[in-house]
């Protein structure tokens, strides 16, 4: 998985690892362990569902949404952001045209990656939250991509 992880991990901030998988698809390059493009369906006990769609070659468009009963949250270009664009999430009310922009501070992804593993070296307590992390976020991307080929699905 390449390009699908980051919508899994989206979709587990908000929906916790009580999910279920509904649906998925995942298309990968011939001959490689990488996910191309796809999408899944997740939902959690509160019937709460996350529809996530993936994949390359699609004007790096890496756009968030996330809609409620009351609101909708957005934001482009999400994920991987270069350390000099600045990102705005957009939160808006269903029910009316009012909408607010919150500012996110630029960042560079790589090196914030790498800043996260030197401290969890460093700190037995975040090495094990990122390890459990870690386990968790393979644990859901491996069912994903194997959705398709089980016989039967809960």
């Amino acid at each position: 998985f390449d390009v699908g992880v980051h919508c899994v991990s989206g979709a587990r901030a908000f929906l916790g690892d009580r999910i279920r998988i509904r649906d998925s698809y995942t298309g990968s390059v011939k001959n490689k362990d990488v996910d191309k493009n796809g999408f899944c369906v997740l939902e959690n006990d509160q019937r709460r569902v996350a529809w996530l769609e993936w994949g390359f070659e699609r004007s790096y468009r890496n756009r968030f949404r996330a809609w409620g009963d009351t609101f909708c949250i957005e934001a482009d270009f999400f994920f991987s952001k270069s350390p000099l664009k600045e990102t705005f999430i957009k939160v808006s009310h269903s029910n009316s045209e009012n909408s607010f922009s919150v500012a996110l501070e630029p960042q560079n992804q790589f090196s914030s990656m790498l800043d996260s593993f030197y401290f969890a070296t460093e700190d037995e307590t975040e090495r094990t939250y990122l390890l459990n992390e870690v386990l968790a976020q393979s644990s859901w991307v491996e069912k994903i991509s194997r959705y398709n080929e089980a016989e039967v699905h809960d």
